[in-house]
């Protein structure tokens, strides 16, 4: 929502649709997703699938993800990757954004990105 509003502040810069995909849609329904998003900001999207098309999905863009075994309980750990991918309107990525992905670094590493000035 930050980096939304400090975008705003630039005309010109393209605004970001911003996406969240799950990688744990055993737990995370559609609706876990898309409502988890909006937390963040009322128009940001989310969401779920298969585990099959979530995981194809992981190895064509470059996300590790590694699900635990289950407990006694059921419960298990996911771990990924933890960055931001930006892609065009065209579908190509155009690139990744890593840590420290504070609102100053997202905004400007995003402006380079959609080819505004920085």
């Amino acid at each position: 929502d930050h980096v939304a509003r400090e975008l705003a502040r630039t005309p010109g810069t393209p605004q970001p649709i911003v996406t969240l995909i799950t990688v744990d849609p055993r737990r995370d329904t559609p609706e876990v997703v898309a409502k988890y998003a909006r937390n963040f900001n009322p128009a940001f999207e989310g969401y779920s699938g298969n585990e099959a098309a979530i995981d194809e999905l992981a190895g064509v863009v470059g996300i590790a993800v590694m699900r635990g075994t289950p407990d006694a309980s059921g419960d298990y750990m996911v771990d990924h990757t933890s960055a931001v991918f930006v892609f065009d309107p065209q579908g190509r990525m155009r690139g990744i954004l890593t840590s420290p992905l504070t609102v100053a670094n997202l905004v400007h590493d995003y402006r380079l990105v959609a080819g505004a000035q920085p």
